[in-house]
Formats: structure tokens, C-alpha cells, sequence
């Protein structure tokens, strides 16, 4: 048991290395507010496993064991520039010696900005909960992918922008091309 979050820590069971043929085992934990951050999740989950990975998909509003697996992606909501609670809780539970060996990827959800002009440069979009999750991983002495998944929100409460799901499947392709089996 982790003594600061009080979040039981799951046995390292996770193989070194999979045999021929096999996935590697990447978790999808986030926290959501509206929704949005879960189906980016799941889009995450649906493009590993058609990479051939074996997936665990982890609510953090709903309470979690410290999960162990070859790679884990991260995501939380914005909400005031910030990820959420149950976001934070979850990393600081992380034991640091199972996962710095291991890649982590940060994603988040985040209000698109108003002026399409703007998209990518306003502060909206350079802030938020993406950009410290790989910060507090990168502190945490965590092995973090270079790139964040943003996927936007059309207004405070959603739904996910157009094509958002698409960019965060192309991403995870992406991403999956790194690995190696």
C-alpha cells in the first residue's frame, strides 16, 4: 500500500518481455467530467487492441489500484488549467520503481479555442492538464513519450470537436510504431 494516496500498489506481474506473437499490455486510465475525456480513452483502447495489445482501461473517478503493464497512457479533463484531483492522486500513487523503465503518455481534453485563426496558439490550448501530467511524470523520474494527445472540446462541457476521435487514433498509431514486442 502506497502510504500517501492509501492506493494498493498491484503485484509487478506485467512480463519482461512477451513472446512471439504476443501484445504488449498497455493501461488507459483517466478521470472525466462530461464524458469527453472517456471517449478519448476508449478510442485509445480500440486502436491498442487493433495494434494487437492487450488493454486494461482504468476510471480514475471510480477508484483504482496502482496498475502495472509495458506502457500506460494518462488523461484528465481540463479544468482550470489544471488535470483533476483524482488525476493527481492517481500519478503521486504510482510506484516509481515499477514505471520509470516503462513509457507513459499524457492526454488530456481541453476547450478548443473560439477563432479556428487561433487553434494551437491561444492559451487555452498550450495550457492544461496534458502538458502537466507529462511534467509531474517527467519530475517523477518517469520514462515520458516527447508528445501530449490534445483533443479538443467544442465548448466548456463538450462534445469532442470534430475529428477528434480520428486524431487520437492516429496518434496512438503513432505512438505503437515506438514499441517493440
Amino acid at each position: 500500500m502506497n502510504e500517501v494516496s492509501g492506493i494498493a500498489q498491484t503485484p509487478n506481474t506485467a512480463p519482461e518481455h512477451p513472446g512471439p506473437g504476443e501484445g504488449l499490455k498497455g493501461i488507459v486510465a483517466f478521470d472525466s467530467v462530461y464524458g469527453n475525456t472517456k471517449q478519448v480513452a476508449e478510442a485509445i483502447a480500440e486502436a491498442l487492441k487493433a495494434k494487437g495489445h492487450d488493454v486494461e482501461v482504468i476510471n480514475l473517478g471510480e477508484g483504482s489500484k496502482a496498475p502495472v503493464g509495458d506502457f500506460m497512457f494518462i488523461g484528465s479533463p481540463t479544468r482550470i488549467g489544471m488535470m483533476t484531483g483524482n488525476t493527481k492522486k492517481f500519478m503521486k500513487s504510482l510506484d516509481v520503481n515499477v514505471w520509470k523503465g516503462r513509457t507513459v503518455v499524457a492526454f488530456d481534453t481541453i476547450m478548443a479555442a473560439k477563432d479556428p485563426a487561433r487553434s494551437g496558439k491561444g492559451m487555452l490550448i498550450e495550457n492544461g492538464a496534458g502538458p502537466k501530467l507529462k511534467e509531474m511524470a517527467e519530475k517523477m523520474g518517469l520514462n515520458v513519450y516527447p508528445q501530449v494527445l490534445r483533443a479538443e472540446v467544442a465548448g466548456l462541457k463538450g462534445p469532442l470537436a470534430p475529428g477528434a476521435v480520428e486524431k487520437a487514433k492516429a496518434f496512438v498509431n503513432e505512438f505503437a510504431g515506438t514499441l517493440s514486442k
